[in-house]
């Protein structure tokens, strides 16, 4: 499904794209890189649901997905290896909400609960465990489960782990939106 071939195009893309910190719209290959992370995810999880895809395979897909990630990359250009890290660690909490949801292991605590968790883990300076617990959120959105308006510190070391949080809402809500105007249509 998502291979090195499709890791590979990413990379070769993000390498070819101009970027200047003053245009916005030059970062936006960073945005649609996770977003494609996300709609895999999304992707498995669904195919696992309708039957399409043993949950076995659809973990082993996202282990690739892990380790792709997990790889140093050097793109040629500081600021792209800064800003592709930094779109890494949200990739990574998307692809690890999506092995929690594929789990069946969702929290029942409320959003706003986790959210305290994490931020109370991060003063701890515990960072892999605010993860998972920012993970878990993420799984709950995977889930179908409504992320309410919440305030995300901004000075907050988390903070592209609420970016991943932020893109599985975006895209569950827009297939959503997708899925209620193609009903109307038919």
């Amino acid at each position: 499904m998502y291979d090195e071939k499709w890791f590979n195009n990413w990379i070769e893309r993000i390498k070819s794209e101009e970027i200047d910190l003053d245009n916005v719209d030059t970062l936006e290959v960073f945005d649609k890189f996770l977003e494609d992370v996300v709609v895999a995810c999304y992707n498995l999880l669904r195919a696992v649901k309708e039957r399409e895809l043993k949950k076995k395979e659809a973990e082993e897909e996202l282990k690739k997905v892990k380790e792709m990630l997990e790889r140093e990359i050097d793109l040629g250009d500081e600021i792209k290896n800064d800003l592709f890290t930094m779109t890494k660690e949200s990739a990574k909490l998307v692809v690890r909400a999506a092995e929690i949801a594929l789990s069946g292991k969702v929290s029942k605590k409320s959003f706003e609960k986790l959210l305290e968790e994490a931020l109370r883990k991060e003063k701890e300076g515990k960072i892999e465990e605010a993860f998972e617990i920012i993970a878990m959120m993420g799984a709950k959105i995977f889930r179908n489960e409504k992320l309410p308006e919440m305030e995300f510190p901004e000075e907050s070391e988390l903070l592209e782990y609420f970016d991943g949080l932020d893109a599985i809402n975006t895209v569950i809500l827009l297939s959503e939106i997708d899925a209620g105007e193609s009903e109307e249509e038919g």
